[in-house]
């Protein structure tokens, strides 16, 4: 793209007079691009002082270097144009002019931006701009069903023991242990310990069959 150039006439009219070359500048850029142009001031009259401006339309996107030169014939001042990656354009704005120590001011038309992008450039643009959203996955709590205590305790009668028993069982366990230990430790004395064992049995049998009777 070829380099925009103002060119800015004072006194060639009239004394601190102002003339442009061109009454609209067009900086056809692109969001993040920045480019730059030049305006050259041609003095006819005596050397002055000549003061640059930009409009606040376009102050976040134009930049003079050298706002107020002294201009003894010509004098060249670059001016940079920037546009924002967030910024499509266009943005039009006025760029002022001032001679004659104030006394005579002047301006002409800058448009920054509005160059058409390729589809593809500007779907990249959309996706750099836009968000990154992580999706983090949510674990499915299931529902656990508990039952009912009833349900998984044994009733108490079911595995209780009638109590006529208990007393024969436990006469019967002890003599059986004692007649162990006997005959392990005194093997001589089996004779003793069989009669011992006979009247047990028939002890145990009367006591279980007394308390049959009862219940």
């Amino acid at each position: 793209m070829p380099v925009p150039e103002q060119k800015v006439y004072i006194g060639r009219k009239g004394q601190d007079s102002i003339e442009f070359e061109h009454e609209r500048l067009s900086l056809p850029i692109s969001p993040g691009e920045e480019t730059s142009f030049t305006v050259t001031i041609v003095n006819y009259t005596i050397p002055t002082h000549v003061h640059l401006a930009v409009g606040r339309e376009l102050k976040d996107y134009l930049s003079i270097i050298k706002d107020n030169p002294y201009v003894r014939n010509e004098e060249r001042v670059p001016v940079v144009a920037r546009l924002p990656k967030d910024g499509d354009g266009p943005y039009t704005g006025r760029v002022h002019v001032i001679s004659g120590y104030g006394s005579v001011k002047g301006s002409f038309e800058v448009v920054v931006g509005g160059k058409k992008v390729e589809r593809s450039e500007k779907r990249e643009r959309m996706i750099e701009r836009s968000p990154i959203v992580v999706e983090i996955p949510r674990k499915k709590i299931e529902k656990v069903k508990i039952r009912n205590k009833s349900g998984l305790r044994w009733k108490l009668s079911q595995l209780s023991i009638p109590m006529y028993l208990v007393p024969p069982a436990g006469i019967t366990l002890t003599i059986l242990v004692l007649l162990v230990y006997i005959f392990q430790f005194n093997p001589s004395s089996f004779t003793a310990a069989l009669l011992t064992s006979i009247l047990t049995v028939l002890l145990t049998f009367y006591i279980f069959n007394n308390y049959r009777s009862r219940g």
